[in-house]
């Protein structure tokens, strides 16, 4: 796990809300010299296709199907107090079913990089980030393999706001998410709290992505509702023509040490249009590299800024040959005490007092020598 941070880039990207690491993942924090390992899980099983117009769904017709899991393994780096690195990959392994044929597929299916961005901190801290994902399979409705993704290199941006304080941490995030080979852009956006109750945090959210263009591809809505049904058993979980979705999702996190934590939770729509409807699960083990092993006593006594973490380097040693005086920085020799002052006058009268009857004891034996 001890790994230059120059080897690693790094996790959480702002893709589609359906792809966005789960639980919490938006509170981050910027320690310098700080690297947050994961690996994660995340179950999906469609139950219908919500409709063109929205706010209702069809049921998948009887003996079709479609379930994925999803495996991701990413990291990110504060490699400034103002900005880190991330990267995820992703192992996918999904089924589909019709009356007369099951399908499965597995591969890597996605790897993303990016960055993020301390832009204010303060009450409101402001989190600007961007990412880049490439699959490892496209999608075309002449294929005969069960989507992973939504197989197009995707360009994300978003900003993110959160508000953090001692009872709850609130946050939300807008963003914008370009898809090539013609496939319509997204906006992705979220809401989401958390209340830590000591060592164990509980979390819900709000997060879902609409279409803001149409989509510009040669198919057509017959020819992509034919491939949905022939490979990933209508449903539309991936690659459907001008997508929108709301979910809803309640996790829980239990940090079991300083660099251990563990979290799960489970995820379900709640309305959309042209795209799958389900439910999901997930669970997540992470490990953050560069914490010492104790809080510092400035840490006890003191409150971290919303949206900040301490930075903290154990390793760091202050350069003391620069050729400036280090006396200079000394802290100055405080004044002694009272009784100290005055048994210091003491002596001091003391020996004065020793000093004149030596002198003249001196001068007398000067003078008895001197005489006839």
């Amino acid at each position: 796990m001890k790994m230059s941070a120059l080897s690693v880039l790094l996790l959480l990207f702002c893709g589609p809300a359906w792809a966005a690491p789960a639980g919490g993942s938006e509170f981050k924090s910027f320690r310098t010299r700080e690297i947050d390992f994961y690996g994660q899980t995340r179950y999906y099983q469609a139950q219908g296709n919500f409709t063109k117009g929205g706010n209702s769904y069809d049921s998948l017709t009887s003996g079709y199907g479609y379930e994925i899991f999803n495996f991701d393994v990413g990291a990110r780096a504060v490699l400034h107090s103002k900005w880190a690195a991330f990267a995820q990959a992703t192992m996918a392994n999904a089924t589909s079913k019709s009356p007369t044929n099951t399908r499965t597929n597995s591969n890597l299916s996605e790897a993303q990089a990016g960055l993020d961005f301390l832009l204010n901190e303060g009450t409101i801290t402001l989190i600007p980030e961007f990412s880049i994902s490439f699959p490892f399979e496209d999608n075309s409705v002449t294929k005969d393999v069960v989507a992973l993704s939504d197989g197009v290199m995707t360009v994300n941006g978003r900003a993110i706001a959160l508000m953090r304080t001692r009872v709850i941490n609130l946050g939300a995030y807008l963003g914008y998410t370009y898809r090539e080979k013609g496939l319509s852009s997204l906006l992705p956006y979220g809401i989401l709290g958390e209340f830590p109750l000591g060592s164990f945090t509980l979390g819900a959210d709000l997060r879902g992505y609409a279409s803001l263009s149409s989509d510009s591809t040669s198919d057509t809505e017959i020819t992509r509702d034919f491939y949905q049904c022939r490979t990933n058993g209508c449903a539309k979980r991936y690659y459907a023509m001008n997508p929108s979705l709301l979910e809803s999702s309640a996790y829980f996190k239990w940090a079991v040490s300083r660099t251990w934590d563990v979290s799960a939770g489970f995820t379900m729509a709640i309305t959309g249009q042209s795209t799958a409807t389900g439910y999901g699960a997930f669970a997540n083990i992470g490990y953050r590299w560069g914490l010492p092993a104790a809080p510092t006593p400035m840490e006890d006594s003191e409150t971290l800024p919303a949206g900040r973490a301490r930075v903290v380097n154990p390793g760091f040693q202050e350069e003391t040959n620069d050729g400036v005086d280090q006396n200079l920085f000394k802290a100055p020799t405080p004044p002694p005490s009272p009784d100290a002052q005055r048994k210091k006058r003491q002596r001091q009268i003391q020996d004065d007092l020793n000093k004149t009857e030596m002198q003249i004891e001196l001068k007398s034996n000067r003078k008895k020598r001197s005489r006839p």
